[in-house]
């Protein structure tokens, strides 16, 4: 499943090894991203990372936690609080898990920090907005024998959000064949 698959009403994991930024590559652990839309992300690892010590909160904090998925993907976990998970007692010593939140998830790119998190331009498709924001753009015309459907490009909407300007854009696709013969005849 690659990151365009993804959507905010749908679960998914992503098993990888994690870190943060500067550290190498060999030292990254593995664990697993979660996200859900009720429990928003969360990343458990299989320990903890170096240095990780409670703050004055009593909780970890990382601005910035990244890894790569087993399908190759570049993850980028922002504002990162979490913990000890669970502690592990065995022959070969002790084993501490590590269980953090996240509050935004960037996939297919590496940040170093929460300031990079700013773009230029963004843009996102939604599929079926129209049913959200009420606004399609088809409009009917019946006579007692006919019905006319007709497209036409809605006006742009325009909204802010904090220091994002939001605008839409519409399109119409037919992803299949919705009239004609069927293909075998």
């Amino acid at each position: 499943m690659n990151s365009t698959e993804r959507t905010l009403l749908e679960s998914f994991n992503m098993d990888g090894r994690w870190g943060l930024p500067g550290q190498p590559v060999d030292g990254w652990i593995p664990g697993r991203a979660a996200y859900s839309p009720v429990d928003g992300i969360r990343l458990s690892t299989e320990e903890i990372f170096e240095g990780d010590v409670p703050g004055t909160t009593g909780q970890i904090e990382h601005d910035v936690i990244i890894g790569v998925t087993r399908e190759a993907e570049a993850v980028t976990l922002l504002h990162c609080r979490g913990g000890f998970g669970k502690m592990h007692f065995s022959r070969a010593g002790k084993s501490i898990t590590g269980a953090y939140r996240a509050e935004f998830m960037m996939i297919g790119e590496h940040l170093s920090s929460p300031a990079e998190f700013k773009y230029d331009a963004l843009r996102v498709s939604f599929h079926n907005l129209a049913e959200f924001v009420g606004v399609t753009g088809f409009k009917a015309k019946s006579t007692n024998a006919t019905i006319t459907w007709t497209w036409a490009r809605p006006s742009t909407l325009s909204a802010t959000l904090g220091d994002f300007a939001v605008r839409t854009s519409y399109s119409l696709n037919f992803g299949h064949r919705l009239f004609g013969r069927p293909a075998n005849d």
